[in-house]
């Protein structure tokens, strides 16, 4: 039980450190446009 938390909260943490990941990337992706187009 405890180490189906464990597993389950390691997987949140993964999740949500690849959402962070993605969101930098498309900012920067973002920023890069606004840059070009301006």
């Amino acid at each position: 039980m405890k180490s189906k938390s464990f597993t389950e909260t390691l997987r949140l943490r993964g999740f949500m450190v690849l959402w962070d990941l993605t969101l930098s990337s498309l900012l920067g992706i973002i920023a890069k446009l606004a840059d070009v187009t301006v």
